[in-house]
């Protein structure tokens, strides 16, 4: 990190919770059916792959499954279309648990002669998804849901203040908390994906339900880096 640099990586920063696929104590049809499961598994992850498009390029990806246990199914350098095929191929057979997907984010960041470039920040983002297996499913009996999936975010590129050595993101915050709130929407809207919570307690108010807050609601106090709401 530079001395100039406004925004920090850390493990896990922010996270941001949901909850797919709800299943009542009724839906015997639902647990019953093996193929039926696997085909709404693989859907819902074809669409979120679809999701991250201006969001992030996916380095790898792994899958847990109950008869493979971990990392039955591994792609260490994502191909686009390749990847993507065999994942869906692979998901359509398995009873899968755990899907964990390491994220390049595409960013951007100020150039010269006041032109935008492209800021592409390895590792800065993980997806952990979470597929409740059959058995499971069935034992429990009460209502539920049938996938969780959490976004972790390993920078504050998208917060206006941050824990850099200099704080003020007020930049590159405004350049790039539209393709993560743009990102969350889509995870509501093309997944249905139900909002459950976000948790980040270095950003106390700063984080909502689609990303960060808006620059101009907050501003540097003059005594210190204290954060203050308007």
């Amino acid at each position: 990190m530079t001395a100039k640099q406004t925004w920090r990586r850390g493990k896990n920063l922010a996270e941001w919770n949901y909850n797919i696929g709800e299943v009542s104590n009724t839906a015997e049809e639902f647990l019953d059916e093996p193929v039926w499961r696997r085909q709404w598994t693989t859907r819902k992850i074809e669409l979120l792959l679809d999701a991250l498009n201006d969001f992030a390029w996916i380095e790898s990806l792994s899958v847990d499954t109950l008869d493979g246990g971990e990392n039955s199914w591994v792609a260490d350098s994502w191909h686009p279309q390749r990847s993507r095929s065999q994942l869906l191929y692979f998901l359509q057979r398995e009873e899968t648990t755990n899907i964990s997907i390491v994220l390049s984010l595409e960013c951007t960041a100020p150039g010269r002669t006041r032109k935008q470039k492209e800021l592409w920040i390895e590792s800065g983002a993980n997806i952990l998804v979470f597929v409740e297996p059959e058995v499971q499913a069935i034992w429990r009996k009460v209502p539920g849901y049938r996938m969780s999936l959490t976004l972790f975010l390993n920078v504050d590129i998208y917060a206006p203040m941050t824990w850099a050595g200099i704080r003020d993101n007020t930049e590159l915050s405004e350049l790039n908390q539209p393709r993560l709130s743009a990102f969350l929407q889509r995870l509501e809207e093309e997944l249905e994906a139900k909002f459950a919570s976000v948790y980040a307690p270095d950003y106390a108010d700063m984080v909502e339900k689609y990303g960060f807050v808006a620059v101009g609601n907050y501003k540097r106090l003059a005594f210190g880096n204290s954060l203050a709401k308007l």
